[in-house]
C-alpha cells in the first residue's frame, strides 16, 4: 500500500505500508510500515521495520526497527531499534537499543543501551548502558554504566560506573566509580564518591545516622530503640568475634565482647571502669615479694621517633619491663606493648610490703626505745 507523491516508488517488496512523499523509496524489504514524507526512504532490504516521522528511518540498515519522530533512525544501522524523538538514534550504529529524546543517541554505537532525555547518549559509545536526562552520557566511552541526571557522565570514559546527580563524574575516566553529587565535582569533592573494583567508599561530608548531622561534627550516630545495645559492632573478616561499643540508659560508654560488657566510661567524670566482679575470676592469688621487683624498674624519659612535636615522654622500656614483669608486655605488628594498668595492684602490694616493714621496724624500735629506758633507769639508781 503506498499513498502519497512517490511513494514506494522503485520498491520492490510486499506486504508494506507507505504512506507519505517520497516514503519507502528504493525499498526492498517487506512487512514495513514508514508513515512521513522521505520515512524509509532508501533503505536497504529491511524488513518489519516502522517508522513514523518525516525522514524517520531514511537511508537505514537493518530491521524489526520502531522509530518515531522527524528523522530518527535516519541513516542508522542496526536491528530491533526502538527510537523515539527528533533525529532520536540518527546515523546510530548498533542493536537492541531503546532511545527517546530528540538527538539522544545520536552517531552513537553499541548495543543494549537505553538512553532517555535530550541528547542523552549521543556520540556513546559502547554496549549495556542506562543514561537517563538531558545530556547524559554525551559522548560517553564505555560499556554497562548507568548514569541519571542532567549532563551527567558527559565526556566520561571507562565501563561498569554508576554517576547520579546533575554533571555528576562528568569527565571520569576508569571503570567502576560510583558519583553522587549535582556538579561535575571530582572525588575528593563529590558529596559521595566509590570504587567498586577496590570496595572503597568516601563521603565528603558529615555523616548523620538515626540523626541529622550538626554544624559541630562530622559523623553523628543516634542509636535506635532497638531489641540489644544498639550501638556500634566490629567483627574481623575471618571469623565471628566482635567487639560492641554504645550508650546505655545511665548515658554510660560502654565496650562488649561477643555480647559481654569488658568496661565502660562513666558519664559524670570520664573514668575508665572494667570488668572485675569474683564471679567473673578464677585461680586468684595475692601478689607477694612484689616490692624487690618494682626496684628494679627504671623509670625513664623519652622522645617517639615518630612524634612531629618530639614532646617529651615519661614511662618505661617495654624490653626492660619483659624481663621482670612479663605478663605486663605484649607484642602487636612486631613492637612490644605495656599495659600500664597492671603496675596499679602491683604497686598497692609494693606498698603493703612497705607498710609491714615499716611496722616491723617501728615496733623494733619501740622495743629498743624501752630496753633503753630501762638502761637509763638503772643506771640512776
Amino acid at each position: 500500500i503506498s499513498i502519497g507523491i512517490e511513494a514506494g516508488m522503485n520498491s520492490s517488496s510486499n506486504d508494506n505500508v507507505f504512506i507519505g512523499h517520497s516514503t519507502g523509496i528504493n525499498q526492498t524489504g517487506f512487512d514495513n510500515t514508514f508513515v512521513g514524507n522521505g520515512a524509509g526512504q532508501n533503505g536497504n532490504s529491511g524488513n518489519e521495520n516502522t517508522f513514523l516521522g518525516s525522514d524517520s528511518g531514511k537511508a537505514i540498515t537493518g530491521e524489526n526497527n520502531t522509530f518515531i519522530g522527524a528523522s530518527s533512525g535516519e541513516e542508522a544501522t542496526g536491528d530491533f531499534n526502538t527510537f523515539l524523538g527528533h533525529s532520536s538514534g540518527k546515523s546510530m550504529d548498533g542493536l537492541h537499543n531503546a532511545v527517546f529524546g530528540d538527538e539522544a543517541g545520536a552517531e552513537a554505537s553499541g548495543e543494549f543501551n537505553i538512553f532517555m532525555g535530550s541528547q542523552a547518549g549521543k556520540l556513546t559509545d559502547g554496549n549495556a548502558n542506562i543514561f537517563v536526562g538531558n545530556l547524559a552520557g554525551n559522548n560517553f566511552d564505555g560499556s554497562n554504566n548507568i548514569a541519571l541526571g542532567v549532563s551527567v557522565g558527559e565526556n566520561a570514559s571507562g565501563n561498569y560506573n554508576v554517576f547520579l546527580g546533575q554533571s555528576a563524574g562528568t569527565g571520569s575516566a576508569g571503570g567502576e566509580k560510583l558519583f553522587i553529587e549535582n556538579t561535575n565535582a571530582d572525588s575528593t569533592g563529590a558529596l559521595i564518591y566509590g570504587e567498586f573494583n577496590n570496595d572503597i567508599l568516601r563521603i565528603n561530608g558529615k555523616l548523620g545516622i538515626g540523626a541529622t548531622p550538626t554544624s559541630t561534627t562530622d559523623i553523628y550516630v543516634k542509636q535506635s530503640p532497638v531489641i540489644g545495645n544498639g550501638g556500634i559492632r566490629l567483627e574481623y573478616q575471618t571469623d565471628t568475634d566482635y567487639w560492641d561499643t554504645y550508650i546505655d540508659s545511665a548515658d554510660d560508654y560502654n565496650f562488649g565482647y561477643n555480647g559481654n560488657l569488658k568496661s565502660y566510661i562513666k558519664d559524670s567524670d570520664g573514668m575508665y571502669t572494667v570488668a572485675s566482679d569474683r564471679r567473673l575470676k578464677e585461680d586468684i592469688t595475692t601478689i607477694a615479694s612484689s616490692l624487690s621487683k618494682i626496684k628494679q624498674l627504671r623509670a625513664t624519659q623519652y622522645r617517639f621517633k615518630n612524634d612531629k612535636s618530639h614532646s617529651l615522654s615519661t614511662g618505661f622500656i617495654a624490653q626492660e619491663v619483659q624481663a621482670i614483669f612479663p605478663e605486663f608486655v605484649s607484642e602487636k605488628d612486631g613492637m612490644l606493648r605495656i599495659s600500664y594498668d597492671y603496675f596499679i595492684p602491683v604497686a598497692i602490694a609494693g606498698i603493703q610490703e612497705l607498710s609491714d616493714e615499716n611496722k616491723m621496724l617501728k615496733d623494733e624500735l619501740d622495743n629498743l626505745k624501752g630496753e633503753i629506758q630501762a638502761i637509763k633507769a638503772l643506771l640512776q639508781k
